[in-house]
């Protein structure tokens, strides 16, 4: 999949009937407008959502929305003639690639931080039956694993190894003291590597049945 850096503008025409309308929108906004920039949001993100909800997960779209129409605000100006609602369009899609792309960075670490947990809390090396614990962290074994936490585990980690935070920033944020935001941690990570063997005791079953 191509990084999305860059939005360029598209002159693809996609059948809209409002097209110029559009179009006078992003100048307006290009000159500072908020006004124009809220009359595309009630108009147009209804539109982005349900375009974007056909590729990608509805949580991600929900954020790529926001910052769809952030990204229209900070860079009107780079918009030159063509069709406004397809430039929008090609934002969105690469804001939510770029969502997507920071959550399986975000997974990746939360898997690291398990397994180094287990191994810790184990005393041993890792096994061969462990070996599926180091599988691509994009995967959706992962993914289905980490949506099996509770909201409250899940909430702690995304904190801790998305935005990065410590467990002092983390409390804060949240309002927790520090023990619990650290307990939350520890019990979600546990959780996850349970999760993860669990998964691989069951396909090996399953392939096993199958010779």
């Amino acid at each position: 999949m191509t990084t999305c850096t860059e939005c360029p503008p598209s002159d693809q025409d996609d059948g809209d009937t409002e097209p110029l309308h559009d179009n006078h929108l992003v100048r307006a906004i290009a000159e500072g407008s908020e006004q124009a920039l809220s009359a595309l949001i009630t108009g147009r993100s209804a539109l982005v959502f349900a375009h974007l909800l056909h590729r990608f997960p509805a949580h991600i779209v929900e954020d790529a929305v926001q910052e769809t129409f952030l990204s229209v605000w900070t860079g009107a100006a780079r918009f030159r003639d063509g069709n406004a609602l397809a430039w929008l369009l090609r934002i969105a899609e690469c804001r939510a690639v770029d969502l997507c792309r920071s959550q399986e960075r975000a997974l990746a670490r939360i898997h690291r931080a398990a397994r180094e947990q287990h191994v810790r809390a184990t005393a041993v090396a890792p096994s061969a039956e462990d070996s599926f614990l180091t599988a691509s962290p994009g995967s959706s074994a992962l993914a289905h694993a980490f949506a099996e936490l509770t909201a409250e585990q899940r909430e702690v980690l995304l904190l801790r190894y998305f935005d990065d935070l410590t467990v002092r920033q983390t409390a804060r944020r949240l309002g927790l003291p520090k023990g619990t935001v650290t307990s939350r941690a520890s019990r979600g990570l546990a959780r996850l590597h349970e999760l993860l063997r669990d998964r691989r005791s069951g396909r090996d079953t399953e392939e096993g049945g199958g010779r």
